[in-house]
C-alpha cells in the first residue's frame, strides 16, 4: 500500500514538533543552577588566658614589707588566619 506523499510529510513534522517540544520542555525542568564553592582566609580575633608571675609587695604583722612572687592570669588577643568555604548559589 502506498501512502501519498503529503501524508508522510505530515505524519513526519508531527513526529518532530512532538520530540522539539519535549526536549525543550525537559531541559527546562532538569536544569539546575551550577553553584561555585571554593575556600577564603579569613582572620580573626583569638583571646586566650596565659598564666604569668608578678611581684607583689605584702606585709607582716610587725608592718615590714616583703616582696612576693604570685602566679596571675592575663587575657591576650591574637590573630589567627582560618580558611572558611564559601559557595556562590
Amino acid at each position: 500500500m502506498k501512502l501519498p506523499k503529503f501524508i508522510l510529510a505530515f505524519g513526519m513534522m508531527v513526529a518532530l514538533s512532538g520530540f522539539i517540544g519535549m526536549s525543550s520542555a525537559s531541559a527546562d525542568n532538569c536544569h539546575t543552577p551550577r553553584v561555585r564553592c571554593g575556600y577564603k582566609t579569613v582572620t580573626i580575633i583569638v583571646e586566650k588566658e596565659v598564666p604569668y608571675r608578678k611581684r607583689v609587695v605584702r606585709y607582716d604583722s610587725c608592718g615590714h614589707r616583703y616582696y612576693k612572687w604570685i602566679k596571675a592570669y592575663k587575657i591576650v588577643e591574637f590573630p589567627k588566619r582560618i580558611r572558611v568555604k564559601t559557595c556562590n548559589y
